[in-house]
């Protein structure tokens, strides 16, 4: 029972994860604008520098009630500092939103030289069930349909976890990794999930995001012409109520 609940949840949140809605758009706002303020409309947006700071609430639809929020609280030489607060109830198998800081780096593996991250965040609330986790995705070209989504759980709340089986016990960049392999079937393409889960969660951290993908091309068979389109930082609300997620520093550098 509770591998089908990871598959059904994984299956829905990466589903729309996929494609990013076109209203997305026309709500990017310049940051200065709207640092301080809550974003709270299902697509609403901010950018600054790389920084694309979504509220994303795809899932809402399967709520019985509540909402998500986003609020970027600081931005300065390339480090960004936001938080969510969120209640939902209803739809326990499914995932409400991904709020979360997107960079676009559209390079294919073997041009990366290193994506030098770091991450610190905590989480409080009530009853709580989702997940802390980076999401990012190969395809063969960069406005491609996605060949593979490569997910990164930081933090489990009531043991949500990644879709598929463990396949492998991954070291990469000094942690330990259970590495799960799961397959999409969309409406129009499939494609292949490799979740890295840490066994506990990690609350700061600092890693080459690279090495994650090094580590597939060396040993899942993952090609390293593949382009790594975008990834995203953020967390996947299930259930819970009185949420709020605070990222107090979050950094990107792609070489």
């Amino acid at each position: 029972m509770k591998s089908t609940f990871f598959v059904l949840a994984t299956v829905v949140a990466i589903s729309s994860a996929a494609v990013i809605p076109a209203e997305i758009n026309s709500d990017l706002v310049s940051l200065d604008r709207r640092v301080g303020t809550n974003i709270c409309g299902q697509w609403g947006s901010e950018t600054d520098g790389q920084y694309t700071v979504y509220n994303n609430g795809w899932g809402w639809g399967s709520a019985t009630s509540g909402t998500n929020c986003v609020k970027v609280t600081s931005y300065s030489s390339n480090k960004i500092a936001w938080k969510s607060t969120w209640s939902f109830t209803g739809g326990q198998y499914s995932i409400k939103s991904y709020p979360n800081a997107r960079v676009s780096v559209n390079k294919k593996i073997s041009a990366i030289g290193s994506l030098s991250s770091t991450w610190t965040w905590s989480y409080s609330g009530s009853n709580l069930v989702g997940d802390v986790s980076w999401d990012g995705w190969l395809a063969s070209s960069t406005s491609g349909n996605p060949s593979y989504e490569i997910m990164v759980f930081l933090g489990s709340q009531g043991g949500w976890g990644p879709l598929g089986s463990k396949v492998a016990t991954a070291s990469v960049g000094g942690y330990s990794w259970n590495l799960h392999k799961g397959t999409i079937v969309g409406s129009s393409y499939t494609w292949t999930v490799y979740s890295f889960a840490a066994p506990s969660n990690v609350n700061s951290i600092s890693i080459d995001f690279k090495k994650f993908l090094t580590y597939l091309t060396a040993n899942q068979g993952v090609s390293s012409s593949l382009y790594f389109t975008t990834l995203g930082a953020g967390i996947e609300p299930v259930t819970g109520s009185n949420a709020v997620f605070t990222t107090s520093n979050y950094q990107i550098t792609i070489a």
